[in-house]
């Protein structure tokens, strides 16, 4: 018999099958839209509403735990806090892919109900895409990966969810991320249409600005939340390994990001029709690329999922896309062979153009390193894994060279670059780099600070330079006047803002990676152990035994001279039925550098306590934070962007546009 949920998933299919086919109709027989139309909306509406359902049920059975579904079985218990019963909806392979449906269907909604998108009846074809999209998971969800399996007999206890995933962090990073590969889905529609109607006004380049940014903005969340979450969580104190589903997850965040600096350049330039195309379509399409990935068993990776048989399903409609991307440039090359594109190396459009080329680079060479491993199987017949060395010494000179173009983009005015606004941000970037060089003796780390501190310097000498220019212009208060840049010219301080952000994570990966200290000791009760200007005490060792889990705990009293500034505890959590403990890191946070404690082992009351103080990770999250506040300061609507320059509405400064 089938189950309530595997029912609203097919009611949800059919409806969509019935959307899709009156949307085609309607450009078949226009003299007779009018009611396909309607039955298209209607059925699109049916179909979301059918999905939704199929959420509540599965959500509804985590909480109550209804141990009648396997996958209720296998990612709950009785026991599990509520929060961690409903974030077990997207812990598993099948309920990942049921919230990602859900997102696209979102979005697919957003996209009918938006007046915009109505006009001319636009938003039949757009979600006519995104419901073939949407069929694919369904048929996948109705099939191989069904949420909503039987399990007979039903336990009276569930397995209960991994204790490396009951984490806040995970708990909400696949939201972000999964309604980030869903706002792609929308951009590579309206650009499938656009360019299959060749539409002349190349209405979709302008609708899709601000899904890109939104869903950059999202997935620029969701990366860093996985990298808090990995660092709070695994225990080794590091952020980012270069593992292939992290990768996986940056591949369209590096697209987006050229595609945002291109579409300002179209913007601003004329454009190149084409290559707005392709960064628009691979930034969907890595999506589907990187859950095949992580799906399919190719690769290694302790992210992974363990079936790998789903992943091929992926690669099916990775390659129908990749086909349909192919044909619609193949069949309208002409469409897009009609640029204005003339543009000096040494303005705002060729740092715009370089920053594109060194972030492709950078996709490129991350994509390697990933499928060197594949590579070398078929070439040499055995696995050759690149380690972090390879992409850091690959990214490192490219991510400097794009926060060097930062600061030089706002000094470049008219088309020209003025000398005497070169000094003050100069000057402080030699500075650092003469203190951090007889602080720390570290070439790297000295040059990395400097142009950061260049960059941002540049940006708020800029944004300073704009307030004032917006105060004697207008004659009122300095406070009027941020506020009128902020309402009437948001493009410039949101762009302003993400670039901060983006620099703050830098210097954060920086600082923590490369002036961080470290020390591995065995202490007895009572001894200590000094790293930097700390001394840390050993107080021993606890054990708690509950019904559930064991908790093993030990705790270090922390002194910075005679001064103690508290106590910090890391532990081992063992829970029945798991090969391997959950650890519990201690953290101590401060704003120029964490204390990060970590129980490596014992033996009796003896224990290895490992230390490590990271400078300036801190501003790593900061920094996100601060994208994130830039993203929603250009989402925000506004009525009207006046260029206070040159008197025109065009705009200028870099980067930014209008919405």
């Amino acid at each position: 018999m089938i189950s309530t949920g595997d029912l609203s998933i097919l009611l949800a299919s059919i409806f969509t099958v019935i959307s899709i086919i009156t949307a085609v109709i309607c450009f078949w027989k226009e003299e007779k839209a009018g009611l396909f139309i309607r039955v298209s909306r209607l059925s699109n509406f049916l179909s979301i509403i059918m999905v939704t359902v199929a959420v509540v049920i599965l959500l509804k059975a985590l909480i109550r735990s209804n141990f009648n579904y396997e996958y209720v079985v296998r990612y709950t218990s009785r026991d599990l806090p509520l929060i961690y019963k409903i974030s077990a909806l997207w812990a598993g392979q099948s309920g990942s892919l049921l919230l990602w449906l859900f997102f696209m269907s979102l979005t697919g909604l957003i996209v009918q109900l938006n007046k915009h998108f109505g006009k001319e009846n636009y938003d039949i074809a757009v979600t006519g895409i995104i419901n073939v999209i949407r069929l694919f998971f369904m048929a996948v969800l109705t099939g191989p990966a069904s949420p909503f399996k039987i399990s007979a007999p039903a336990p009276y206890f569930g397995q209960g969810l991994n204790p490396m995933l009951q984490n806040i962090y995970m708990a909400i990073h696949p939201l972000f991320l999964f309604a980030a590969y869903s706002g792609f889905i929308v951009p590579f529609s309206l650009a499938t249409v656009g360019v299959w109607q060749r539409d002349k006004k190349y209405l979709w380049l302008e609708r899709s600005r601000l899904w890109v940014l939104f869903s950059w903005g999202l997935l620029t969340a969701g990366i860093i939340t996985g990298g808090k979450w990995a660092y709070t969580e695994l225990g080794w104190g590091g952020y980012w390994a270069w593992d292939p589903v992290e990768n996986a997850s940056l591949f369209p965040w590096l697209i987006a990001t050229a595609l945002l600096h291109n579409l300002i350049l179209r913007k601003r330039a004329g454009g190149v029709k084409l290559l707005n195309f392709i960064l628009i379509s691979l930034s969907f399409v890595l999506t589907i690329f990187g859950t095949f990935l992580t799906r399919s068993g190719l690769l290694d990776s302790v992210h992974a999922f363990s079936n790998g048989k789903i992943g091929y399903y992926f690669l099916f409609i990775l390659i129908v896309l990749v086909l349909l991307v192919i044909y619609l440039i193949i069949t309208r090359y002409n469409y897009f062979k009609k640029t204005n594109l003339n543009i000096k190396l040494f303005s705002v459009e060729g740092v715009l153009i370089l920053t594109g080329i060194f972030l492709m680079f950078i996709f490129g060479g991350v994509l390697l390193g990933t499928l060197f491993p594949v590579i070398t199987e078929v070439f040499v017949e055995r696995r050759i894994i690149l380690n972090k060395v390879f992409y850091n010494q690959f990214t490192v000179p490219f991510w400097l060279l794009i926060v060097f173009l930062m600061g030089l983009c706002p000094l470049i005015k008219g088309g020209k670059w003025k000398a005497k606004e070169f000094v003050l941000p100069l000057l402080a970037g030699v500075v650092m780099f003469i203190g951090i060089i007889i602080k720390y003796n570290h070439g790297l780390a000295a040059f990395s600070f400097a142009i950061c501190i260049f960059a941002s310097g540049s940006i708020i000498q800029n944004f300073i330079i704009d307030i004032l220019k917006l105060r004697y212009k207008n004659d009122k208060s300095l406070l009027a006047s941020i506020i009128k840049l902020f309402i009437l010219h948001k493009r410039k301080p949101g762009s302003y803002i993400i670039h901060i952000g983006i620099i703050l994570i830098v210097i954060g990966i920086t600082g923590s990676s490369l002036l961080g200290n470290g020390k591995l000791q065995v202490l007895r009760p009572g001894e200590e152990m000094v790293l930097k200007n700390y001394r840390f005490e050993y107080q021993g060792l606890t054990r708690k035994v509950f019904y559930t889990k064991t908790r093993v705990i030990a705790k270090l009293q922390v002194y910075r001279g005679k001064r103690r500034l508290g106590d910090i505890t890391s532990e081992k959590i063992f829970y029945p039925g798991h090969d391997q403990p959950d650890t519990e890191i201690g953290l101590m946070s401060k704003i120029n550098e964490d204390i990060y404690f970590n129980l490596a082992g014992w033996d009796g009351d003896q224990a290895r306590i490992e230390v490590n103080i990271y400078p300036l990770v801190s501003l790593i999250w900061t920094g996100a934070l601060v994208i994130c506040i830039g993203v929603v300061v250009l989402v925000l609507p506004v009525r009207q962007e006046i260029d206070y320059q040159q008197g025109t509405k065009s705009g200028r400064g870099c980067p930014g546009w209008k919405y």
